[in-house]
């Protein structure tokens, strides 16, 4: 019984705060219908004032040519070379050879 008072009471409070009724808590700007109103029009303004045109250029101009060429020109042919170039064959050897007798 003690309990069920209680939680009423907290309820009763919880709703009579501003918080829980926007028009108390909340001021007249937030309460308004108009969008133009709301937000500014630098903030609604349409993406080619918004976005200046170099943010929103073509991607041949926001990346350079050396940037999009293709993997033969972008990696040197050393890097790109076969294993047997890319390692040397002490790198590849048996394990044999690469580790004495111990292992």
């Amino acid at each position: 019984m003690r309990f069920s008072v209680v939680f009423a009471t907290l309820v009763t409070v919880a709703f009579a705060a501003p918080i829980s009724n926007p028009e108390v808590a909340y001021p007249e700007s937030y309460k308004r219908d108009n969008a133009e109103v709301a937000y500014p029009e630098s903030y609604k303004r349409e993406a080619e004032i918004a976005y200046p045109e170099s943010y929103k250029r073509e991607a041949e101009v926001a990346c350079p040519e050396s940037y999009k060429r293709e993997a033969e020109v972008a990696y040197p042919e050393s890097y790109k070379r076969e294993a047997e170039v890319a390692y040397p064959e002490s790198y590849k050897r048996q394990l044999e050879v690469t580790y004495p007798a111990s292992y």
